[in-house]
């Protein structure tokens, strides 16, 4: 280096402007890419699924890092509000349609079915914490990309139920639940939410949320819960309240009815005044009966 003259290092391309903040991309083939819509802004058309999945954003820090867009689930709301509309709504119907056929079906071979229809009173979340980059997530049938409640859940839920009211030994409880050498008869359906509106706008609501970590130094243990640390804004995606949704079950035909409706009501006791999915110590995951 001449002596005299100041080291500068090179920079190729344009000077970087901080006053705009980098545009998040998607990486994904060409091919893929062309066919897809621009980033929906409080409306989905077609597979929620596929966003939350599949087509993350992502975005360079300060520092020229590629990272996941934590304000991805935001981009995809307007005003907090997600409406899945057009295909997804059309796709829902569907598949109501064929779970009530299916329910015909099992009918006409002898068993037992028992439906029933219970809105949200409040927000709902199932599949929080299923393994997301988004660190949060929200359970969505994988084929259709609507929300669902799995039957598994469900099954869960009435058993708990249950045992507010009777002990293991009860008859009722054993045949519909099973034992250790006897398998439950009662079959719990995944939950189908219905779309609402009127015919010509037909649509499924989702609502934005965030919980606050205030004290994220503490927590990865590298401080003391200290006042001065800056807060962590999550955001997760929510069922709306005043969403409906279906729920069914069956019995094959060797039971009796009775037991069919005991379970329908544990669950629907459960769903009421225990709630369902995550968070429900805040309110969320409680079911009202329709008005």
């Amino acid at each position: 280096m001449a002596k005299g003259k100041k080291y500068r290092p090179h920079h190729s391309g344009k000077k970087r402007n901080d006053k705009h903040k980098p545009q998040p991309v998607v990486y994904l083939p060409k091919s893929v890419r062309e066919q897809l819509p621009k980033t929906p802004s409080g409306s989905v058309r077609d597979h929620l699924g596929l966003w939350l999945s599949k087509y993350i954003s992502w975005e360079q820090d300060k520092d020229g890092k590629v990272k996941v867009s934590r304000t991805f689930q935001r981009r995809l709301t307007h005003h907090g509000i997600l409406h899945l509309g057009g295909n997804a709504a059309k796709i829902a119907e569907a598949a109501l349609q064929r779970q009530r056929r299916l329910l015909q079906k099992l009918q006409q071979q002898g068993y037992h079915t028992h439906a029933f229809e219970l809105v949200t009173a409040s927000r709902m979340v199932v599949g929080l914490g299923i393994e997301s980059v988004l660190e949060t997530n929200l359970r969505l049938h994988h084929t259709y990309g609507i929300p669902i409640i799995p039957g598994s859940a469900l099954k869960g839920l009435a058993r708990s139920a249950a045992l507010r009211s009777v002990d293991t030994s009860n008859p009722i409880f054993q045949t519909a639940f099973g034992k250790q050498q006897q398998v439950g008869s009662v079959i719990f359906f995944d939950a189908l939410p219905l779309p609402q509106g009127n015919n010509h706008d037909r649509l499924l609501k989702l609502q934005l949320d965030v919980m606050n970590v205030h004290f994220p130094d503490y927590y990865t243990g590298k401080n003391f819960p200290t006042e001065w640390q800056n807060p962590n804004p999550i955001f997760f995606l929510t069922v709306a309240s005043g969403t409906a949704f279906l729920f069914s079950l069956a019995v094959p035909p060797n039971r009796d009815q009775q037991t069919l409706s005991q379970v329908a009501q544990w669950l629907q006791q459960g769903l009421t005044t225990m709630g369902i999915g995550a968070k429900t110590s805040a309110g969320y995951g409680f079911f009202r009966t329709p008005s």
